[in-house]
């Protein structure tokens, strides 16, 4: 079981480590602008991936998303 953590931390390290790697190429002049253009690119993604994994009737009608506290609350630390 231990070996699974350290795989992921490292895994996580290397990760994490190249997020901005990309941002690298462009002159970004306002620091305040590239994390909301990225922080609306995670929200998008996010929203796909709810819309794709939910459980949709034979009428397309929905109960809802399942919103996780821990979801929400990791997202308000992340930004």
């Amino acid at each position: 079981m231990q070996a699974a953590g350290f795989v992921a931390v490292l895994a996580s390290a290397l990760l994490y480590g190249s997020y901005f790697v990309p941002a690298k190429k462009y002159d970004i002049r306002d620091g305040l602008v590239f994390q909301w253009y990225q922080c609306s690119g995670i929200m998008l993604a996010g929203l796909v991936c709810a819309a794709v994994r939910n459980v949709w009737s034979d009428d397309f009608r929905s109960s809802g998303f399942y919103v996780a506290p821990e979801g929400l609350i990791s997202g308000f630390l992340f930004v």
